[in-house]
């Protein structure tokens, strides 16, 4: 991140993805990230930023005028990076994914932590939400279901989850809250075939 925040692409660059590997290379949670905060006013006019990461680091006070997709991949995210995104001030922000993970990679998420989140808090144009590989996924269900942003989403991801048959009956119950999504993703969770 150094490298690309003093080079004289930085003015320019609308995309950055930290995410080129794959678990074959290197487990995600050997992997830390370090400190982005510095990213927020050395790249103007980024619109995209993928960050895969396992041992976090710090993204600081996200403040960004034109980022429209944020994806943060994690198998544990900390308390404290969720917290920085869920204060984040990202206006024009359009998809947020979010992989929460696990309590034994980390993971200190929990429902009340993502309120702001679900709340649509300084999120206006937010069309696409992603809680991905995440335990929360069936707390969050009837949290989402009665979310204020849901009617503003366009598509929801929570694959990766551990929904099993026994919340198929809460998802039916509650389908006609989710019925205008385009795409729902409830893809690898423990369903059975």
């Amino acid at each position: 991140l150094g490298a690309v925040l003093v080079s004289r692409q930085a003015k320019l660059l609308r995309k950055l993805e930290f995410n080129d590997y794959t678990y074959e290379d290197c487990e995600i949670s050997w992997t830390a990230y370090g400190d982005f905060s510095a990213l927020w006013k050395g790249l103007p006019v980024l619109e995209h930023l993928h960050v895969r990461s396992g041992e976090g680091g710090s993204m600081g006070k996200i403040e960004h005028a034109r980022l429209k997709t944020f994806i943060r991949e994690s198998g544990g995210l900390h308390g404290d990076e969720l917290e920085e995104i869920v204060t984040a001030k990202w206006p024009a922000l359009e998809h947020l994914e979010v992989w929460t993970g696990s309590g034994n990679y980390g993971a200190r998420a929990t429902v009340d932590d993502l309120g702001p989140i679900l709340r649509g808090d300084g999120l206006p144009n937010l069309r696409h939400l992603g809680i991905v590989n995440s335990e929360l996924s069936v707390d969050l269900l009837s949290e989402l279901a009665a979310s204020p942003l849901l009617k503003r989403l366009k598509s929801l991801d929570l694959s990766k989850g551990v929904f099993t048959d026994a919340e198929v009956d809460g998802w039916l119950r509650l389908a006609p809250k989710f019925r205008h999504l385009r795409r729902l993703d409830l893809s690898e969770n423990l369903f059975e075939e």
